[in-house]
């Protein structure tokens, strides 16, 4: 289910119970986004030639511009740690419910 971001934060519960997932749209606004995208260039630039050869993943293995999918990026980047684990909703001020995150604990 779509949440529209006038729904109240309440019902994103019973929507993940109900649906099994649950869409924020936008989970960011266009300033975070484009800090997000500095970063993500930034990750790619240091951290992706560190990562293991079973957490990053090409179109064709070794061409650097065919980067396809990365896993466990938090766990060498402080700040996509940081995204990843952040609880707090600043668009409404209030902690998030449940789990951090994929994997993540409350």
């Amino acid at each position: 289910m779509s949440v529209a971001m006038h729904d109240p934060l309440t019902s994103l519960k019973s929507d993940f119970d109900r649906d099994g997932f649950i869409a924020i749209k936008p989970l960011f606004d266009a300033g975070k986004m484009a800090e997000i995208n500095r970063e993500f260039d930034r990750y790619v630039e240091s951290c992706v030639p560190q990562m293991k050869d079973t957490e990053v993943f090409y179109e064709e293995k070794g061409a650097k511009g065919t980067l396809k999918q990365m896993q466990n990026m938090q766990h060498y980047d402080a700040y996509f740690r940081d995204l990843l684990e952040d609880r707090h909703d600043p668009r409404t001020g209030r902690e998030h419910a449940g789990r951090k995150g994929a994997g993540g604990k409350p």
